[in-house]
């Protein structure tokens, strides 16, 4: 599980590290801005980390799923393959000074996950049941797979 966690604190610090960017936009690298890509991540992570302190390690039941296997084997989401749940795909502007406090929350969420059971999980739209470490690893791909885009955005300028 330490493995896991060091890569999720990792990009936790790396989407803090952009910040400053958050108005940034590049519509030939991403329709959305810097904003939104550090907003959806840091709501992804929250919802997905929420998820697992709150669920019932007995209600746990794996689902082998090909395209969770590769995901989470190759550490890699490809580009424009899937469409963010509407619960985390803000289409209003965004919120900036809001940003810090959901960093602060996935950061403490981060660490009480850390204690919860192997078994804890979230639901996942198309993976199914992600146990802890699992969870914990995809919120890091998650977030670097944004954090490439945002690398982009900030490249385009």
């Amino acid at each position: 599980m330490k493995k896991e966690v060091d890569m999720a604190q990792q990009s936790l610090k790396d989407l803090a590290s952009y910040l400053e960017q958050a108005p940034l936009l590049a519509p030939e690298v991403s329709e959305r801005g810097v904003d939104w890509h550090i907003e959806h991540s840091l709501k992804a992570a929250i919802a997905m980390l929420q998820a697992i302190v709150d669920s019932d390690p007995t209600q746990f039941k794996p689902k082998f799923s090909p395209s969770k296997s590769l995901i989470l084997a190759t550490g890699k989401i490809p580009r424009g393959k899937a469409k963010a749940p509407k619960m985390i795909n803000n289409r209003e502007a965004i919120d900036l000074s809001q940003l810090p406090s959901l960093l602060e929350k996935s950061e403490a969420l981060l660490q009480l996950v850390q204690k919860q059971a192997e078994k804890a999980y979230f639901d996942h739209p198309f993976f199914g049941h992600l146990k802890r470490n699992q969870g914990i690893k995809f919120v890091a791909i998650h977030t670097n797979h944004h954090l490439k885009i945002i690398a982009d955005i900030v490249a385009a300028q």
